[in-house]
């Protein structure tokens, strides 16, 4: 991956983040609330969630491309 396809995924992480509040900034708050209310242990396992499934995710993008790409680990 070089740096300009990092920046690509920096991008489009900063769109998907500001979606939520612009389009309903309102419902957002409640829910920003509703979490700030819940315990550091349920925050932590959603958190953890979170990772696994980017891991996941990207691990699964990452056979894709090699399995197409025979020229993989030569990047």
């Amino acid at each position: 991956m070089d740096l300009f396809t990092f920046l690509q995924a920096i991008a489009i992480f900063l769109i998907l983040e500001g979606l939520f509040p612009f389009l309903s900034p309102s419902k957002w708050r409640e829910y920003i609330t509703s979490i700030a209310s819940k315990d550091d242990k349920f925050i932590r396992n959603m958190g953890l969630l979170s990772v696994l499934l980017g891991v996941i995710f990207l691990c699964i993008l990452l056979y894709i491309d090699y399995s197409y790409n025979s020229d993989f680990l030569m990047d």
